[in-house]
């Protein structure tokens, strides 16, 4: 069962967008554990909640991570896509309704990349397109916007980003959710763009 698989604690959750599905990414919590987070075993749980036969203890999806994963994110119209953001920092996109094969995407390292946890994602409907951009902070303080629905990007590489200062990481960690004032048409404009590809 799950009691005997799962490290030692919860280091996320999320529920999908019609609250059937709660999914919860489990890991090494203690700080002096954590500083060797990768040496430790992490999964990603998935658990539909109008299944009649519901048990806590056994997940319907369960998923051993490579990396343990700071924070959930599932997409608001699509119920089986969950972004999250690993304390190495990857960002990957999941299809928990998959068995075989559920990871979708994974974001690869490079200078245009998250170098340090990824404490924070958000979806953002952009308009332009009538589609949703995924929006990544990271602890070594970036804003990444990446557009896993267009072929051409997925989450090879984001689409847009910018560095919050130090001074500054706090009030953005706050304004995160809402992304308050950085949002002109649905699509994130806010900061210096780099590594833009339209």
């Amino acid at each position: 069962g799950l009691a005997l698989s799962a490290p030692d604690g919860v280091t996320a959750v999320s529920w999908n967008c019609t609250g059937a599905i709660v999914a919860a990414a489990y890991g090494v919590l203690d700080s002096a554990e954590g500083s060797n987070w990768a040496a430790h075993k992490s999964v990603l749980c998935a658990w539909s909640t109008t299944r009649r036969s519901l048990n806590p203890s056994k997940a319907d999806a369960v998923i051993e991570l490579a990396d343990s994963v700071a924070c959930l994110a599932f997409h608001p119209e699509e119920p089986t896509l969950l972004a999250g953001g690993s304390y190495n920092g990857d960002v990957l996109l999941w299809d928990v309704s998959n068995d075989e094969e559920p990871l979708l995407y994974k974001s690869t390292l490079s200078d245009y990349t998250h170098h340090e946890p990824v404490t924070a994602l958000a979806w953002v409907r952009q308009l332009s397109k009538a589609q949703h951009q995924l929006v990544s902070l990271g602890a070594d303080g970036r804003v990444l916007v990446w557009r896993p629905a267009e072929e051409a990007h997925r989450l090879s590489h984001p689409v847009a980003g910018f560095t919050v200062l130090a001074s500054s990481a706090i009030v953005a960690a706050r304004a995160f959710s809402g992304l308050g004032g950085g949002l002109g048409g649905g699509d994130v404009t806010c900061g210096l763009q780099w590594g833009s590809a339209q």
